[in-house]
């Protein structure tokens, strides 16, 4: 009895100070972003309450379409690396980042019940409060790891809209005329 109490009493240090490391992490993160790219998240996450129907569907066909490319490539010896790299890198890199904004989308929630307007090159502040609630409902048994889970997924799901949409905007090109010349 008494050594499975002190298992369990390390177990739960353990526990915490793994919380509270990846806290820490998420943390730097959203003020790195903030600080870096700040009308990016702050575009982004704005793009899950405009269009989270979009966010949402974009997050499944991520989602299933990166583990499915990965496992083809894993069929060619060229592939494995590329598959690797999908499955240990690419994916986990980017819940991560879709973590972050959909915890600075709580952030932009939360600025506007209290009425004030973001800094939206800089999110820092609402970056960490989204960060340490999203944080905090984590500690919640089950349903914290699922809430967890959906947001990195959601936000991915974001990222990869905005990705898109920024791949498909046709930019300046120096070499067409900026004015027709039968006009």
């Amino acid at each position: 009895a008494a050594m499975g109490a002190e298992f369990r009493r390390v177990t739960a240090a353990v526990s915490f100070v793994a919380w509270l490391g990846m806290t820490l992490l998420f943390v730097v993160v959203a003020l790195g972003w903030a600080a870096v790219g700040g009308r990016q998240l702050s575009g982004i996450a704005g793009l899950l309450g405009a269009r989270p129907g979009l966010a949402a569907v974009a997050a499944v066909i991520f989602w299933i379409a990166v583990p499915v490319i990965a496992f083809v490539a894993f069929v060619t010896v060229i592939g494995i690396p590329i598959g690797i790299t999908l499955l240990l890198v690419v994916s986990p890199l980017l819940w991560g980042l879709g973590y972050v904004t959909t915890a600075t989308r709580v952030g932009f929630f939360l600025a506007d019940l209290r009425r004030t307007t973001p800094d939206l090159d800089r999110p820092y502040l609402e970056a960490v409060l989204g960060v340490v609630i999203f944080q905090l409902i984590g500690l919640i048994p089950i349903v914290g790891g699922i809430v967890i889970a959906l947001a990195g997924l959601f936000g991915a799901g974001a990222i990869v809209v905005h990705a898109w949409r920024r791949l498909g905007t046709p930019r300046n090109r120096p070499d067409e005329p900026l004015l027709d010349a039968a006009a």
